[in-house]
């Protein structure tokens, strides 16, 4: 059985945009990450699965997260951790190397959650 992956929509120098990557990261979780501030369809996407137009906002096979920062997104991750299969907060952990200085200019970022990224 494959592990859905969540979507993490994002914006350009966002600073709770970077703060939900890094949990995800720390946490080991996979995403797929959409920058909306350079791809229409993503923006468009993201206002027709929350309502809105601020980010962040993750979608996890359609549990949404909106306009949110580390403080409701690691209780957001705990609640689905047995859903998604994932491990709870704390439980795994592993330093970036790197900087986020990397931001795509255009189009989706799949992230493995171990800070690694790669074009789709």
């Amino acid at each position: 059985m494959k592990i859905p992956r969540p979507i993490l929509y994002t914006k350009i120098g966002c600073p709770w945009c970077a703060e939900a990557r890094e949990v995800l990261d720390r946490q080991g979780i996979g995403y797929d990450e959409r920058i909306v501030t350079t791809d229409a369809s993503a923006s468009a996407e993201m206002l027709r699965v929350s309502g809105q137009t601020k980010a962040p906002v993750l979608d996890w096979s359609g549990e949404i997260l909106a306009d949110f920062g580390a403080a409701e997104l690691e209780p957001f991750l705990a609640a689905n951790a047995r859903t998604h299969l994932i491990r709870p907060a704390g439980t795994f952990s592993r330093s970036r190397r790197g900087s986020q200085k990397r931001r795509a200019e255009n189009g989706a970022v799949a992230r493995d959650g171990l800070g690694a990224s790669r074009e789709q």
